[in-house]
């Protein structure tokens, strides 16, 4: 409420000096009204356009969070018993602020390698998956605790228990492209 009082004052303010005041202290004010809501229109202009570009990885990103969330629910009150409602909004509210934290931060990363021929494209498919792994993988681990281990395979579980360990993806290479991608 203070800061909305404080917006208001620097508004009521700077108005009354465009009004009242003299020639350079119209000017100052006109500068000071005009670029203070600029920086946040950049920003939420930036913002908008990121989430055009990154809409449908988010929209997978965030139905991950919710399936994970349903199914980590259900194992936490009928599987484990020990639900709580504290530890379901809090287990939420880290996975999707963590996943939107982590993924701005590996965008910056990607943004300062975008001049090296290759790894930016590399990098990026690499990031999305990094991010989308932690909620859909968490996922299939309650899938596999409710299905008793028979759902998703446990081959796949390994392989990405393995990805998250060293982040080599060609633990997911079918072996019919290994022995087409060695020595030709």
């Amino acid at each position: 409420m203070k800061t909305i009082l404080n917006i208001c004052r620097f508004i009521v303010n700077n108005m009354q000096v465009l009004h009242n005041g003299v020639y350079a202290d119209k000017i100052f004010a006109a500068v000071k009204i005009a670029t203070v809501p600029a920086v946040f229109v950049t920003i939420f202009e930036g913002l908008g356009k990121w989430y055009i570009v990154n809409q449908s990885f988010m929209i997978f990103v965030f139905s991950a969070i919710a399936i994970d969330h349903i199914l980590g629910t259900i194992v936490h009150a009928f599987v484990k018993k020990d639900f709580t409602f504290k530890k379901n909004i809090k287990g939420i509210v880290m996975k999707v602020g963590m996943c939107i934290a982590g993924y701005s931060l590996f965008v910056m990363i990607h943004e300062i390698l975008k001049g090296v021929p290759f790894i930016p494209d590399y990098f990026k498919i690499l990031i999305q998956f990094i991010v989308f792994i932690w909620p859909a993988g968490s996922a299939m681990g309650n899938m596999s605790i409710l299905t008793g281990g028979k759902f998703p395979p446990i081959g796949w579980m390994r392989k990405l228990e393995r990805f998250q360990e060293n982040l080599d993806v060609n633990q997911f290479k079918n072996k019919e492209d290994e022995s087409t991608t060695d020595n030709p």
